[in-house]
């Protein structure tokens, strides 16, 4: 209306009497007519009287000609009024209600409404001027009236035609009720119920004034529509119309509620009409959709830490065209009729979060098309003629190992591994030119709906929706461990060809987490990069692997799903191993002791590392074979751990991918198993005698790691661990080391409070407190399926030469009844490891001394590192030049060396025989001859000090006796290489060091000290390194960490019994005549290392190098008598080498003065005099 518009007012409410034409002439001229409003058009809900009663006329007359469409909108309006709060897409709907102010228009409209008319029974009157609109979005499609309860506006149909998603609609925009699968049953419930509570509350009198027409019209109306709705169903008239997914709510909803119009109080009639449906009482688990994927578990929210998706529902055209409800009442149909082009038009993604308007957020769902959110666009396959997968590994993969399955991670959050093996039943089917690979989807109303997906070569033709078959390089792909019980939370694996494919574990359990680390190898001949993985975490083994590309935007390749190993699942701990480890200069050995039986360690690689591909080809066929196994042990050596057993010993070597780096196992360091003489450059040798002690402890926590994995995979219940080390070690580094093994032990496990699942870094096996019980260092574990486990954490410890005495007094390992220790009468057993040299004398079944020298295989080691020629003629070329490429770097020679030696032991007893008239094989054995004749001299000398420590009483019984030396230790073998590499008990090796021993022990200068036993035998090891690790786990006792000497028995239960030592001589046995602060000493005397020194000067003056002179007499006069040392060959030292050696012997001494007590590594003279010797000789004699 034109602003200031003067309209009369009639006398009386639609009362027009004669000034009827001059009103209707005023409200026309007042109408403004502007450009706006042509543009929107003229609208009829201006007319808000005519329209209604129009309406109403149509409505109530059977003859009217618009009559089948006006009660077609009336149903639908009712409908759309019942059904808006349970059908998302009618979610739009308002009601807004009509305010009139106080200005000339409005009050002339309001004195021309019609008579209010009385529609409930306690006289309550609904007038004209109450109005309330309903809209849609923005779309007025209607209104409240007191003659029909609801009526449509004019001209709402052109707006609504073209409204998307809107269901409730014929063909040209206008309202109507549901058809039967578009909720009708609901519209029938709501009906039911209004219809009850109308013929309740409005007025029935046959009073005419009373409105009761109105009330009858409406009333038949709705009963003839409720008795359609029932036939339409199938249902019989006195039946209740049950559907429990609905009710209809207790209340209007709560934007009318908030902010109600006055009269809406008043009038109940209409707040039943404003009252929808809601959803019923029913399950909370109820769905909304048919097509729900039945999940098996829901780990959709795992990334985002949340619930994950209420349903998933599921998108084919098949199930489009069953027409079961889609959403919440929404069936396919109310989308359209062709399910084909639905899918086009509503469901063109992967997934989505909207079905027409209704956002499935909304409810914490998504739909999917599962062709295209489960499986990927790419079939792996490898490029050569053999499987891509490990025949192993086809259980839980369709059974099938030519190809990995195409599925995405996605499945994985709806279906665990087995599910989908057993549930899904993943098939590929196989033609000429394509791959079929299929499975099936259980949906949550029971039926199973099969979705396919073809994979071609791209050189065969891609069609639209197909996938591409691609052939690859298979990559190496391990896991180590294989899985050991939901306890057990840290697994490793390690992938090649990192540029091609993006490799990751999956695993949806709690606080699971994935650490990687590339690493590369360069050398002159390779380069090579991988990345090892770490995944940690309670019960962190991988359900699956996903392998994705690295250079086609992360592009998704398949799974390989992990089965879980069936013979430790479930399976209990049981029984008891004790464990006893000797780290060696140049070797380590492991031994173990459990059911009765000793046994050298085999670490079973071949059992617990798991390997995914076939990247080591298992059918025979074409050149692939050789190359990828090639590759696959170039890679798993390098950065990972052998695939292969490994028998001990091994070298000593600790790959460090980062100098300095050692805090993570696998990740930044580990032990190195080499295959071959040439080592990468970051691996480190000198391991046991470094003043750093950073690797020697990343050294003992992977051996402790490697145990405790082969025992665990056996499900050994108990675990004691036994250590040993060189007596000749520091104070110092005594308490380092056994502190290392101490530490890593007790860092093995996490004691988690309940509940608790996080793993803090570096912990192996989890444990709740309440399942946690320690009791003197014994770490007592109960795992939830396993049983139990036991920790000895405080390993017990003993010097190398003791556990040595041990081992060859065994009967168990000794089990020939002739050579045996006699550890009653007398025995005296040296460990000649990479080292050091380790003696322990017994007698009366005791240890009567323990020492240890800095004579052993490293200055054997050294000698052949001078002499090329030697090695030409012991090693194969292969090795000789990879020796050669070293000789100038004494650590990688020494190593290489062990290497060597081990690989090719029976080649160099055979080249040591056929060169026996070379003369370097000569000079190499008359060295030898030298150092062990050395070792033979000084074992002499140890016995003349223990003998007068225990007054005769060992010289009392070696002369009614066979005394004998057992040589063992992996250096002892050179002791073979005189006798051309076989020793034997009448050989020159042996008579040789018989000649030296008995000479020595026997000398005449010192008197009654002398003695000459029985009989002298030199017994070799029966396995060599095997001495000090197959010792300790048969001995009776042994310390703990905090003791000094021997003191816990063999049981898992630590002894705290005083350690008895007086029977023990302690010190340093001289072997040479010396002068000390003015003193003279004795070679068969004792003196403590520290009374060498005052503070940090020496007391040390000098060496009458006595017993030097004596040792070259009988190496010439012995080996002459042998045949070792003929005329010409003699041994003779000049004036100036005499004094060379006494003052590199003196300056020693001056150099171990300067260090603290605790750090001095104090040598036996005698010990320094042949080393320098032995310097002199090898350049002399080469």
């Amino acid at each position: 209306m034109a602003a200031g518009a003067e309209i009369s007012e009639p006398a009386a409410d639609a009362l027009w009497e004669d000034k009827q034409r001059r009103v209707i002439t005023d409200i026309g001229n007042g109408i403004e007519i502007d450009e706006s409003a042509q543009t929107r058009g003229v609208s009829s809900i201006p007319d808000i009287y005519a329209r209604p009663l129009t309406f109403q006329g149509a409505l109530s007359s059977e003859k009217h000609p618009l009559r089948d469409r006006i009660v077609q909108e009336w149903k639908g309006l009712l409908s759309l009024l019942a059904l808006h709060s349970v059908k998302p897409d009618l979610g739009k709907l308002q009601i807004s209600p009509v305010q009139f102010n106080d200005e000339k228009f409005c009050r002339a409209l309001v004195n021309l409404a019609p008579k209010p008319i009385e529609l409930q029974s306690n006289g309550t009157t609904y007038a004209w001027t109450d109005i309330l609109i309903i809209k849609f979005g923005d779309i007025a499609i209607g209104a409240m009236s007191p003659a029909t309860l609801v009526y449509t506006s004019a001209d709402y149909n052109r707006k609504l035609k073209d409204l998307r998603g809107f269901s409730l609609k014929d063909s040209e925009g206008y309202l109507r009720p549901p058809l039967k699968y578009e909720g009708l049953e609901y519209v029938g419930k709501w009906l039911e119920d209004f219809l009850d509570k109308f013929n309740r509350i409005a007025q029935t009198n046959d009073t005419p004034s009373q409105g009761h027409i109105y009330i009858g019209d409406i009333n038949r109306l709705l009963a003839d529509w409720l008795k359609e709705i029932k036939q339409e169903l199938g249902l019989a008239q006195d039946k209740i119309i049950q559907s429990n997914k609905v009710k209809v709510a207790e209340e209007m909803p709560e934007a009318i509620r908030r902010n109600p119009p006055a009269f809406l109080s008043r009038y109940e009639i209409y707040q039943h009409i404003l009252t929808p449906l809601v959803e019923g009482d029913v399950d909370s688990e109820r769905t909304k959709s048919d097509y729900s994927l039945s999940m098996s578990r829901n780990k959709s929210g795992y990334l985002e830490n949340k619930s994950g998706y209420k349903e998933v529902v599921v998108i084919t055209p098949s199930l489009l065209s069953q027409n079961k409800t889609l959403w919440d009442g929404l069936t396919p149909r109310e989308l359209g009729d062709d399910t084909h082009s639905l899918v086009s038009k509503f469901f063109n993604e992967e997934s989505g979060a909207f079905i027409n308007n209704i956002n499935l957020k909304n409810h914490d769902s998504i739909w999917i098309r599962p062709e295209l959110y489960f499986l990927t666009d790419s079939l792996l396959k490898n490029k050569t003629d053999d499987d891509i997968l490990n025949t192993s590994e086809s259980f839980l993969n369709g059974n099938e190992t030519e190809f990995i399955l195409p599925f995405r991670k996605e499945i994985l959050y709806f279906f665990t591994p087995d599910d989908i093996q057993e549930k899904l039943k993943p098939r590929f089917v196989k033609t000429d030119e394509k791959v079929i690979f299929s499975f099936f989807l259980p949906l949550i109303d029971g039926q199973r709906v099969e979705i396919k997906k073809t994979f071609r070569t791209a050189k065969s033709g891609l069609q639209k929706g197909e996938g591409e078959i691609v052939e690859v390089e298979v990559p190496v792909l391990e896991i180590f461990p294989d899985y050991l019980g939901d306890f057990w939370c840290q697994y490793f694996m390690l992938c090649s060809n990192i540029d091609t494919f993006k490799i990751a574990p999956l695993n949806f359990a709690e606080h699971i987490t994935v650490s990687q680390k590339e690493q590369k190898i360069e050398t002159n001949q390779d380069r090579e990069r991988a990345e090892i993985i770490r995944i940690s975490g309670y019960n962190s083994f991988p359900e699956a692997v996903s392998i994705n590309s690295a250079n086609r935007g992360n592009q998704a390749y398949g799974l390989v799903l992990l089965s879980r190993n069936p013979d430790v699942e479930g399976k209990q701990f049981t029984g008891k191993s004790i464990v006893g480890v000797d780290l060696g200069t140049s070797n380590t050995n492991i031994y173990r002791y459990s059911n009765e039986n000793t046994k050298r360690w085999v670490f079973s690689f071949s059992k617990y590392v798991r390997s995914i591909l076939n990247s080591d080809p298992q059918s025979q066929g074409g050149n692939s074979v050789k190359k990828e196994k090639s590759k696959r042990e170039k890679i798993t050596r390098a950065f990972f751990v052998p695939t292969e057993d490994q028998h001990l010993p091994i070298p000593t070597l600790l790959r460090i991918f980062k100098a300095g780096i050692t805090k993570d196992i696998l990740l930044d360091q580990f032990i190195y198993f080499p295959s071959e003489p040439e080592y990468p450059n970051y691996v480190f040798t000198d391991i046991k005698w470094h003043e750093d002690t950073t690797n020697m402890i990343a050294f003992i926590r992977s051996t402790i790691f490697l145990v405790i994995v082969d025992l665990l995979q056996n499900r050994t219940g108990k675990i004691e661990f036994r250590c040993t080390y060189p007596k000749s070690y520091s104070d110092d580094k005594v308490r380092a080391m056994k502190r290392a093994w101490t530490e890593a032990l007790e860092n093995f496990v996490h004691v988690a409070e309940d509940g608790d699942k996080e793993i803090p870094e570096g912990k192996f096996i989890w444990v709740e407190k309440r399942r946690f019980d320690e009791y003197q260092g014994f770490y007592n574990i109960t795992t939830k399926d396993n049983g139990k486990i036991v920790i000895n954490t405080r390993p017990s410890f003993t010097t190398e030469g003791i556990a040595a005495g041990e081992y060859f007094s065994s009967d168990q390992i000794n089990n020939d009844g002739t050579s045996p220790a006699n550890k009653e009468d007398g025995a005296l057993c040296l460990d000649v490891g990479g080292g050091t040299t380790d003696y322990s004398i017994w007698f009366d079944s005791k240890i009567r001394l323990d020492a240890s020298v800095k004579l052993a295989g490293k200055q054997i080691a050294n000698l052949l590192k001078n002499n090329s020629r030697v090695r030409a003629l012991l090693f194969t070329n292969e090795s000789a030049a990879a020796l050669n490429e070293v000789k100038d770097d004494s650590l990688l020679f020494f190593s290489r060396l062990n290497f060597v030696l081990r690989k090719e032991e029976k080649l160099i007893a055979s080249n040591l025989s056929s060169n026996a008239g070379s003369v370097e094989i000569a000079w190499l054995r008359r060295i030898l001859a030298i150092e062990f004749g050395a070792l033979s001299f000084y074992a002499a000398h140890l016995c003349l000090a223990v003998d007068e420590f225990l007054d005769s009483g060992l010289s009392k019984r070696a002369k009614e006796n066979i005394f004998k030396l057992h040589w063992g230790g992996n250096a002892a073998k050179f002791i073979n290489w005189i006798d051309y590499g076989r020793y034997e008990q009448d050989g020159i090796a042996s008579q040789f060091l018989d000649g030296i021993f008995a000479n020595t022990i026997y000398e005449k200068s010192i008197g009654s000290r002398a003695f000459l036993p029985l009989k002298i035998g030199q017994i070799q090891s029966p396995g060599h390194k095997d001495e000090a690790s197959g010792g300790i786990v048969v001995m009776e006792k042994v310390s703990g960490p905090d003791e000094q000497s021997s003191g816990s028995a063999r049981s898992l239960i630590l002894i705290d019994d005083d350690v008895e030592t007086k029977g023990r001589l302690e010190g340093l046995v001289l072997g040479e005549r010396i002068n000390v602060s003015g003193r003279k000493f004795e070679h068969y005397e004792v003196i403590g290392k520290n009374d060498f020194f005052n503070e940090t000067r020496s007391l040390f003056e000098n060496t009458e190098l006595v017993q030097l002179e004596r040792f070259i007499s009988l190496i010439n006069r012995v080996g002459r008598s042998t045949g070792l040392f003929p005329e010409g060959a003699q041994i003779n030292l000049s004036l100036e080498e005499k004094l060379s050696i006494k003052q590199r012997v003196k300056n020693e001494l001056a150099k171990q003065a300067q260090k603290g007590p605790d750090e001095r590594d104090v040598e036996p003279v005698i010990i320094l005099e042949v080393k320098y010797l032995l310097d002199i000789l090898s350049h002399k004699m080469k």
